[in-house]
């Protein structure tokens, strides 16, 4: 072979070298994608598909859902009654955006009166509360209540806001009789130079045996560095003394941007 041709092979050796390299720029991402957390492949270091590893949600039933400390309900009037159920999240760092829940009241013989559905948004590992207001059971009287999940997956993903650090203080209860109906007022304070979006705060009141006996509902936006006073208040005089309170600030972390 001569030298020409020689240099000439050399060339054409370059020249695709080249074109593969090219062709490799173009085509690589067409055909071959890298992994995502949205693709629907389990593929990367997920351990399951498009959850686990570095993705943002967490596998269906790898996070253990909040356990239920108490339910309760109490009475409004005749045929109407509020629920609530203290709850504790034992997740760090993993939240629900939206998590289906169910009420069940039963009467004295253990009857289901009532199925009350709803939806929650669930912290990381704190306690917290889920309060269904105006429940009609058509005159039957209530005496049990009953806290479920839903029996479809929850999908839980990773949240940086640990509840149990949010810059809240309360202080100042009161608690006042007024025309034959009850009423708790309390003092909060957002400490922090982040406005609390609309959020709600539920009190339960405990009895001098530490059980609860009433519940209420109020909602507030805290703008930064400011105090307002909560109202929580029943249609009559509650027959037992109350001995403590405790309020439980529903702030989603998934709206709140510390």
């Amino acid at each position: 072979m001569s030298w020409r041709s020689r240099r000439q092979g050399t060339y054409f050796t370059i020249f695709g070298i080249i074109i593969v390299i090219l062709l490799s720029v173009i085509l690589y991402p067409i055909f071959i994608k890298p992994a995502t957390c949205t693709d629907l492949k389990q593929n990367g270091n997920e351990t399951g598909i498009d959850c686990g590893g570095t993705c943002a949600m967490y596998c269906p039933k790898t996070i253990a859902l909040p356990r239920v400390d108490f339910t309760a309900v109490f009475p409004v009037s005749d045929e109407v009654y509020n629920a609530v159920a203290l709850l504790t999240s034992t997740a760090t760092g993993a939240g629900s955006r939206s998590a289906g829940y169910t009420f069940t009241l039963y009467d004295p013989s253990g009857k289901i009166i009532n199925e009350s559905k709803g939806t929650t948004f669930i912290p990381s590992a704190s306690q917290f509360a889920v309060f269904y207001p105006q429940i009609r059971t058509g005159q039957r009287i209530a005496t049990r209540a009953r806290f479920t999940w839903e029996e479809a997956p929850i999908n839980f993903e990773k949240i940086k806001l640990d509840s149990n650090s949010l810059p809240l203080e309360e202080s100042s209860w009161k608690r006042e009789t007024v025309l034959d109906m009850e009423r708790i007022n309390v003092d909060i304070t957002n400490n922090s130079f982040v406005n609390i979006p609309e959020s709600e705060y539920i009190v339960i009141v405990y009895d001098e045996n530490d059980e609860p006996i009433a519940s209420s509902k109020t909602t507030a936006i805290l703008p930064a560095h400011s105090s307002q006073t909560l109202y929580f208040s029943w249609p009559y005089v509650f027959t037992q003394t109350p001995k403590r309170y405790e309020l439980i600030k529903r702030v989603n972390p998934f709206t709140y941007a510390k």
